[in-house]
């Protein structure tokens, strides 16, 4: 494994899981404040991709801007749309194909719609390394580095089914579990979810029409997905992002 992923190292030119279609790089590097970055885009841009680059803006910005930056230490995403669409389409678009340009001073990442924002995202997480504060009082803010640079990203999925399968019918796993479980879909770039919820082994979720199902046939009362939960948007929200 260890000879395996020194040979990765040397001949990858960066390190992005899964690896791009096509990567050209460079050898400079910059280190700057996380409150520098700002994810923009133009006037035109559909609602839709909008909500979404707002949903994503923090992963890059952290929760909160410790303090203003000033206009030429900013360091831009700016997010374009190649095709414009209105927010109907947008929402049924497939297209993942994304294209990253970055330079010491900006970055572009260039979409047909969002779900190609959503590919972009994970590849551009992957390459900003953040430095935190953590309890060094010395330091004031979390730092962002970016090597390789200018770098060159063009990148759409091999596979259109790409997934895995959870069995919580076998054992059982709390909705938090399978929040972050979704997270982790998000940053690896796969798009499909199998809960296997139910089998003869156990019932894990609550029936409208059959309720002693899931209170008789779980592993125990406490361990199933309860209506309330399981009828929530929660599910629909998180597999559609």
């Amino acid at each position: 494994f260890v000879l395996f992923f020194n040979i990765y190292a040397a001949i990858a030119a960066i390190t992005v899981i899964p690896y791009p279609k096509f990567v050209e790089s460079g050898d400079a590097k910059i280190e700057l404040p996380r409150s520098s970055i700002n994810l923009i885009y133009s006037k035109s841009t559909s609602q839709d991709l909008i909500e979404i680059i707002n949903v994503h803006t923090p992963l890059f910005t952290g929760e909160k801007k410790s303090k203003s930056v000033s206009k030429e230490a900013q360091y831009n995403i700016e997010v374009i749309e190649l095709t414009k669409t209105d927010d109907e389409k947008d929402k049924k678009c497939t297209d993942e194909s994304y294209e990253i340009l970055a330079t010491v001073k900006e970055a572009r990442v260039y979409v047909n719609c969002s779900l190609g924002f959503i590919r972009s995202v994970a590849t551009l997480w992957q390459l900003m390394k953040i430095q935190h504060c953590g309890s060094n009082r010395s330091c004031t803010e979390d730092t962002v580095v970016l090597d390789n640079l200018p770098i060159k990203i063009k990148d759409s999925p091999r596979f259109s089914f790409r997934g895995i399968m959870i069995d919580p019918s076998r054992h059982y796993l709390k909705m938090e579990t399978l929040k972050r479980v979704m997270d982790g879909m998000m940053h690896a770039k796969l798009n499909v979810l199998h809960l296997h919820l139910v089998d003869d082994d156990s019932y894990a979720m609550q029936s409208k029409s059959m309720p002693g199902l899931a209170e008789n046939c779980s592993f125990s009362p406490k361990q199933f997905i309860p209506l309330s939960k399981s009828k929530s948007s929660f599910l629909m929200e998180r597999l559609t992002e």
